[in-house]
């Protein structure tokens, strides 16, 4: 998130609209096929055919008392034809650029990252305190948005702390 991109949203509001109409398409009708098709009940459907994390969804669907095995491989497969399909797919028909990846922009200074990080641990206890899921992971992409979208932070993580993070999410 940056003031600049935060700017431009007014310029973009049918390319929001078809992706929030998209992602409710794809949820429910995964979530309907899983249900009339194969038997699910509608709990363990509307999650498996969720997008998110997958950590949250089973958590979610263990509070909920859902199918979390079930749950668990339709998310998996997902992940995996997201991450391997589609690249694949896109390289196939010619639509995958190649050359060096996109700068990321200059490294934040320690007194950003420290800023940030006491910004994200206190959202996050904000939103524990009123049982908001997945408070940690929200907290934090909650601060980080508004510090960047507001512009009163500016600057990425180092790349030794970018790529162990690409790693940890792998």
């Amino acid at each position: 998130v940056s003031p600049t991109m935060v700017h431009n949203l007014a310029s973009y509001p049918v390319t929001i609209g078809l992706l929030a109409v998209a992602t409710f398409c794809a949820t429910f009708g995964s979530s309907i096929y899983l249900q009339r098709v194969h038997g699910w009940d509608r709990t363990s459907a509307l999650l498996a055919g969720s997008p998110g994390a997958l950590s949250q969804i089973i958590m979610l669907a263990t509070e909920r008392k859902a199918d979390v095995p079930g749950i668990a491989v339709v998310q998996v497969m997902r992940v995996i034809i997201l991450t391997s399909a589609v690249p694949i797919l896109l390289a196939l028909i010619g639509m995958a650029g190649h050359g060096a990846l996109p700068s990321r922009g200059p490294e934040a200074t320690p007194l950003v990252l420290a800023v940030l990080i006491a910004v994200a641990v206190g959202v996050a206890l904000l939103l524990r305190l009123v049982n908001f899921p997945a408070s940690w992971m929200f907290g934090a992409m909650l601060g980080s948005s508004v510090l960047h979208g507001g512009g009163w932070v500016e600057g990425t993580l180092p790349q030794w702390a970018y790529l162990a993070a690409l790693v940890g999410i792998g």
